[in-house]
């Protein structure tokens, strides 16, 4: 087995394939592109591959959660919306892909599942034009006191110390 190729998105290290996964969050137009083509990526990758560490799968519900909140501060979901709870069926679906793919299920199968679940989440079909598109040009972590990114064990490929894992302490005794 290869070891995993990383790279930094925010305080964190993930590796370049979940890195491309979250890749659309940032880079679509709107909020309901960007959650549909990242979870065609999870279809389109390597059958082998799934987000196997906590710290991963915990990035891509953080990165989930702040496309969401973004969606819902430009006007594109309704204010109303419970964002981690959306958030976490987001994840779990993309996580439910992963292993499917794995099982065999075809890609056009898959695709159309996430045509129907896309759809299901509530974006507007137009944008409301007095909100502003708030430009995220990079993938950021999306930091709220009850929201942490759990530290890897020493078998995780990601782990790189105890200074991020003080950086990040910090960072929520300060409450940033």
């Amino acid at each position: 087995m290869k070891p995993l190729e990383c790279i930094r998105i925010g305080e964190s290290e993930v590796s370049r394939e979940v890195a491309s996964i979250l890749e659309p969050l940032s880079a679509a137009a709107t909020g309901r592109e960007g959650i549909r083509q990242m979870l065609e990526r999870i279809v389109s990758a390597d059958p082998s591959f799934a987000p196997s560490c906590i710290h991963s799968r915990q990035m891509i519900r953080v990165q989930i959660l702040h496309r969401l909140e973004s969606a819902v501060y430009e006007g594109e979901l309704p204010e109303r919306t419970q964002t981690e709870t959306l958030g976490s069926s987001c994840s779990s679906f993309l996580l439910g892909l992963a292993i499917n793919r794995q099982d065999g299920v075809s890609a056009a199968r898959l695709i159309d599942s996430i045509s129907l679940f896309v759809d299901g989440l509530g974006f507007h079909s137009v944008r409301p034009a007095k909100r502003k598109r708030r430009v995220n040009a990079n993938l950021v972590p999306f930091v709220r006191k009850n929201i942490s990114i759990p530290e890897c064990d020493a078998s995780c490929a990601h782990r790189r110390g105890e200074k991020r894992t003080q950086r990040i302490a910090n960072r929520e005794e300060a409450g940033d």
